[in-house]
């Protein structure tokens, strides 16, 4: 432990101008009882904060003049920023607690409570309330307990013995330890996010302490825990002028063990629809011990040891995000765990305000500005996706998200550490905040769909809700604006069918503009399949807009194994799932019923062979999705598919020309029908025997 300051001489503790006693800094910004020992008091000194505690809080105060005056000097003056520092404006603080209190019962509030209070303001009055009252009467609650005194607050040996235990344990599946899982490299990482400057920064301090602590055994972890806990008490601040110092939070000796949970999420590519398929090089598994369900299963250990010590937090809000996308992959969309993680995604996204981010006409961008823009549409973006497919209410509607689109500005940009080329970057966008000579980038991509997705969660709320009539001219308007947003798409996230390997046009390119156009598409389809439920035909062309989106896929899956990368491939069985599948029951029909004889009278490029074959294609794909989770699924539509394709066939060619008017009056056979838990989804429901 450091040496303590040397203690001045003081008869009686420092005051406040109305005559209380003060609380130091660190305890007032932590909203907890001081017992205002001097010169550092008890809770200080359990938590190795001896030269933090101070007592400004009775310091006379200087004149406005004064304070202006310091202000500018401050903000002139070099490495006078402190990422923990709990002193800016205390005093503007402290006024407003004195207007709620009239006595300066009040605390500074931590910079990990969330920036938006309305709704909550109640309880934030009671807290300080509360907190005021453990000042006056408790604040030797604790002193004298003989162990806690030994012992700083929130200290690993203090944890509940299965939290230590997991801490133990994932510590042991770092490289160099008894159960390694990692292995590190030297090589040099391209600059691509955050992500890969605190996974870089990570692994030089975890290299660091082994070659401090390698050889104290068991020992080494217990104090590499130590430190890890003991920084994560500590509160994240989302307000930091630059990436860099945002960044310093979560590594170096400040690292914590959200920088040991991002480690799994960089091995296994969880990130965005972007950066996610770019070249990863700082970290492999170990030969053999590689999987997506072991890093999902320690990504969730790491987050249950980070809720102990915090509510919430930008980074935490991520890992919840990845998790939730591992699960889905691992379990299904449909799966409770699922739901669940998402669920405490969308709860901590509000918990944060992320839902409704000021929008400013005067906004200049931060690195942490941006970044919480885009935690906000990713939250929103993710639950449009799940209720899609599941068919299940959404969690954040359009009507209370109110955070603005993230601006169209590059990873690499938005991770400068200069002022001026942010303003440049901000200077050039267009009104709309797009980049007119911008390319494809992880902020355009998000852009795009988050505007696809509102159109879709007005949608859903048409087709989920309780209102028994649906007013025709509101279907209209949405399938007008979404036809409007995919003709005014920059170039750099435009679908074109002459973007191919052949034409030098790269992998990520083609399949992040894959995934918008089948966003755009389904869009469409379920306006579609919306307006022919409420019995209207004069707009809009289901077989068409099915037709499309079969094709889209099943082009992109035959060129799969051009695109060497694992991430595509796993997530095209999704895909092939969602969309293919999806849009493989209306074409169907046609076979069965068909609507026009041999060629489409208004789309050429459909006719029924065309319609045969790419279902047939289809088939053998499907019949390829195994040991996925939803591999049930695609069996199933499989299935459907194939008894559809037998019984035209061989009724084609006996000659036969079955006289129905109802598909689900043909004998197809006993067949399981998939079920996409979802009306206007659900294209199979015609198969069932009590379909109308």
């Amino acid at each position: 432990m450091p040496a303590l300051p040397l203690a001045t001489p003081v008869s009686s503790p420092d005051q406040r101008p109305n005559g209380r006693m003060a609380a130091c800094d660190p305890c007032r910004s932590r909203k907890v009882a001081c017992d205002h020992r001097h010169p550092v008091c008890t809770r200080c000194l359990k938590r190795n904060q001896e030269n933090d505690c101070k007592y400004s809080a009775s310091v006379v105060r200087p004149s406005s003049q004064s304070r202006a005056s310091a202000k500018r000097q401050n903000r002139s003056t070099p490495g006078s920023y402190s990422i923990y520092d709990t002193s800016i404006d205390s005093e503007a603080r402290e006024e407003a607690t004195r207007r709620v209190h009239r006595t300066s019962r009040g605390s500074t509030p931590s910079y990990s409570t969330p920036t938006v209070r309305t709704g909550r303001d109640q309880w934030y009055v009671l807290e300080e309330s509360r907190n005021s009252l453990l000042l006056i009467g408790e604040s030797n609650a604790d002193v004298d307990d003989p162990e806690l005194r030994n012992l700083p607050e929130n200290s690993f040996q203090t944890m509940p013995a299965p939290l230590r235990d997991t801490c133990i344990r994932v510590l042991k599946c770092l490289p160099g330890r008894s159960n390694q899982l990692l292995v590190f490299h030297r090589a040099e990482d391209p600059v691509i996010n955050w992500l890969s400057v605190i996974t870089a920064r990570t692994i030089d301090t975890l290299n660091e302490l082994t070659q401090e602590l390698g050889s104290e055994g068991d020992d080494g972890l217990d104090l590499i825990a130590q430190r890890l806990c003991t920084n994560t008490a500590r509160p994240v601040r989302s307000d930091c002028p630059t990436a860099s110092v945002w960044m310093d939070q979560f590594s170096g000796d400040n690292i914590r063990w959200e920088s040991i949970a991002l480690l799994w999420v960089y091995v296994e590519h969880m990130s965005d629809l972007y950066t996610c398929h770019l070249p990863h090089k700082l970290i492999t598994w170990r030969p053999g011990k590689g999987s997506l369900e072991t890093a999902c299963a320690k990504l969730e250990q790491c987050i249950q040891i980070t809720r102990h010590f915090t509510e919430g937090n930008d980074v935490l809000l991520n890992l919840y995000l990845q998790k939730s996308r591992a699960n889905s992959l691992i379990e299904g969309d449909a799966a409770m765990s699922t739901w669940e993680t998402y669920s405490t995604a969308v709860a901590m996204s509000t918990y944060l305000g992320l839902h409704k981010l000021p929008s400013d006409p005067s906004y200049r961008p931060t690195f942490c500005s941006e970044l919480r823009r885009r935690l906000a549409c990713q939250v929103f973006l993710s639950d449009k996706l799940g209720v899609s497919f599941t068919g299940t209410p959404p969690l954040l509607s359009h009507r209370y998200f109110t955070s603005p689109l993230p601006l169209d500005i590059t990873d690499a940009e938005l991770l400068t550490d200069d002022p001026s080329t942010l303003i440049q970057v901000h200077q050039r966008l267009d009104k709309h905040g797009w980049n007119p000579e911008g390319s494809l980038s992880t902020a355009a991509a998000l852009r795009v769909r988050v505007q696809i997705a509102f159109l879709r969660d007005e949608i859903m709320e048409m087709a989920l809700g309780t209102t028994p009539y649906v007013r025709i001219d509101c279907i209209l308007d949405i399938r007008r604006r979404q036809e409007e947003l995919f003709m005014t798409l920059p170039p750099c996230v435009s679908y074109s069918e002459n973007d191919t390997l052949t034409n030098g046009v790269d992998f990520i390119t083609i399949y992040i503009k894959t995934i918008i156009y089948l966003e755009h598409l389904q869009n469409l389809f379920l306006i579609d399949r919306l307006l022919l439920k409420n019995n209207y035909t004069e707009v809009g062309d289901l077989l068409l807009t099915s037709f499309t989106m079969v094709s889209v896929v099943l082009d992109f899956w035959m060129c799969k194994d051009l695109y060497i990368n694992l991430i595509v491939q796993r997530n095209h069985q999704w895909l092939v799932l969602a969309y293919a599948g999806l849009a493989s029951g209306i074409l169907c029909q046609e076979i069965l019923l068909p609507s026009f004889d041999g060629v489409h009278p208004k789309h050429s490029h459909i006719s029924h062979s065309t319609i045969i074959q790419n279902l047939s294609i289809l088939v053998a794909f499907l019949k390829g999705i195994t040991n996925t989770a939803d591999a049930d699924l695609c069996a199933h539509c499989r299935i459907s598919i194939q008894r559809v394709l037998d019984h035209h066939l061989n009724n084609q060619l006996n000659k036969k020309s079955p006289n129905v008017t109802n598909p689900a009056e043909l004998n197809l056979g006993s067949v399981e029908q998939p079920d996409f838990q979802f009306e206007i989804l659900d294209t199979f429901d015609w198969m069932r025997p009590d379909a109308q």
